[in-house]
């Protein structure tokens, strides 16, 4: 778990880049561990609002943890910003701010 307090302090440091390299060699380590998919990789994919790669991390979670409405969460949300005009998606992403 010392991956995930590095990439967590990438992160609060917004240093996303480094916390992404840290997040995926544990989600790569430990592949069936939801904390690497949830609250590391889609935390430092929406500092740098890197959107469709958020929702696919909740969805990894949903799926190792069995939360179908995580699940089905996810899936909504990409509903939901594949319906907005074009011109609309960049407020999309300033939803998270």
């Amino acid at each position: 778990m010392i991956s995930y307090a590095v990439g967590d302090i990438h992160i609060s440091a917004r240093r996303y880049d480094e916390a992404i390299v840290v997040c995926k060699n544990l989600a790569a380590e430990n592949p069936t561990l939801p904390l690497a998919h949830d609250d590391c990789l889609s935390r430092a994919y929406r500092g740098k609002r890197m959107y469709p790669q958020v929702i696919e991390e909740w969805k990894i979670r949903g799926q190792l943890t069995g939360d179908r409405h995580g699940i089905e969460f996810a899936s909504r949300v990409t509903d939901f910003a594949l319906r907005l005009p074009a011109g609309a998606r960049s407020e999309f992403s300033a939803l998270e701010d």
